[in-house]
């Protein structure tokens, strides 16, 4: 069993939230491991997000509530960092909600694997939905360093922070990249970078909502190339521990290659961005070589390089199929 005595800290970035919050913090509220504080960081909402925190904060001794300038969910997870007292760190996302066990699961999984991380299970569902049932446990694995970016890397494993429970150790030197989208996949990679185990349980204790937009009809903005800048800069990171991993690496790059590509594709900029699109089918066919005979790269990828072959029409009539069988699973 898990040590009762060791406390957890719950980051939770706020921001702009209001109509999903209160069930998020009621989730974390009504945990059956109960040693925790709850750090209510207020990114400077104005839709009465920041009045819910401070009500929660009156009600719960091991809520604290901070309120700060807007400055992006990196700054605010940062801000949360600097205040938690916790040995073990876990983040939940304001607009998400946690099983009655999720820390229970993940502390018990952590203290009886010796584990620097360990992850649950996630549930997916759209933001109407009432299916909250879990799975049945099926299996618990433990994991090196190595094996669980490899894993990662193959989308065997989520690069996402949420649903982990960490060491605090392994965020000592380091920040999320602030101002900037995706933080959260230098978070993930570096902290598995410096895990020498990491257990993981599919137990669904996580639910992760889906809210409604449509990429049909979203504009692209060149910020959005943050991503691909993101992916490469940790990527090389990745390739210097491990040169295994290479192959893995390429495909994780050509994957947000082909991220910003869908999303340019989609808008009704396409013609504006000519050269981009030239740019990105160079770094795509610069990083192919030898991904769609490696057993081990995800079949996805697979399948957006080989159309890709064809041309980008081809590539998006692949994707909007994809689109469009991903739209009717979250119904």
């Amino acid at each position: 069993m898990y040590d009762v005595e060791k406390l957890i800290s719950v980051i939770v970035p706020v921001y702009q939230i209001r109509d999903y919050l209160e069930k998020c913090i009621e989730s974390i509220r009504e945990q059956t491991y109960q040693n925790l504080e709850i750090l209510l960081i207020d990114d400077g909402s104005n839709d009465s997000s920041e009045e819910i925190c401070d009500r929660y904060g009156g009600q719960d001794s091991r809520i604290r509530v901070y309120h700060k300038q807007n400055g992006g969910v990196a700054d605010a997870r940062n801000y949360g960092l600097a205040k938690a007292t916790g040995e073990y760190i876990t983040f939940v996302d304001g607009d998400d909600y946690i099983s009655k066990d999720c820390l229970e699961t993940l502390c018990t999984l952590l203290e009886s694997a010796q584990a620097c991380i360990s992850v649950c299970g996630a549930k997916v569902i759209s933001e109407n939905t009432i299916d909250e049932k879990q799975n049945k446990v099926l299996k618990i694995n433990e994991y090196s360093s190595l094996d669980a970016l490899s894993l990662c890397l193959r989308g065997k494993m989520r690069h996402t922070l949420w649903g982990k429970l960490y060491r605090r150790e392994l965020f000592e030197g380091f920040s999320f990249p602030t101002g900037k989208i995706y933080e959260d996949i230098p978070g993930t990679f570096v902290t598995l970078l410096n895990a020498q185990k990491v257990a993981v349980s599919n137990t669904e204790a996580y639910f992760y909502v889906m809210r409604k937009k449509s990429v049909m009809h979203s504009d692209f903005s060149k910020g959005q190339l943050v991503e691909t800048e993101i992916i490469d800069q940790t990527m090389d990171v990745v390739e210097a521990a491990y040169p295994s991993l290479r192959h893995l690496t390429d495909a994780r790059r050509i994957n947000s290659y082909f991220s910003v590509l869908r999303r340019i594709l989609y808008s009704n900029q396409a013609e504006e961005h000519l050269e981009l699109r030239k740019e990105l089918r160079k770094k795509i066919m610069s990083r192919r070589k030898g991904l769609l005979t490696a057993k081990d790269v995800d079949k996805h990828i697979k399948i957006k390089v080989f159309s890709y072959f064809f041309g980008e029409k081809t590539y998006m009539f692949c994707q909007r199929m994809a689109d469009r069988h991903n739209a009717e699973v979250l119904k």
